[in-house]
């Protein structure tokens, strides 16, 4: 079964962690969450994001912020 995340991002990010066990994601769905966290709430505000990235972005933000 492949590992959702890394030890070590586990270590750093108990937030994510805490995220990952409430929403149960699956694989793919949980390194997207992580690829879109890496993007900023600005680039977000400026409408960089697709509709559906902004959707999930949105959600994200709201449970790590």
């Amino acid at each position: 079964m492949k590992r959702a995340i890394k030890q070590s991002e586990i270590q750093k990010n108990k937030t994510m962690m805490a995220y990952v066990k409430v929403t149960e994601l699956q694989f793919e769905e949980v390194n997207k969450m992580i690829f879109i966290r890496r993007r900023t709430y600005s680039e977000m505000k400026e409408g960089l994001f697709n509709k559906i990235e902004q959707n999930q972005a949105m959600r994200y933000v709201e449970v790590i912020l």
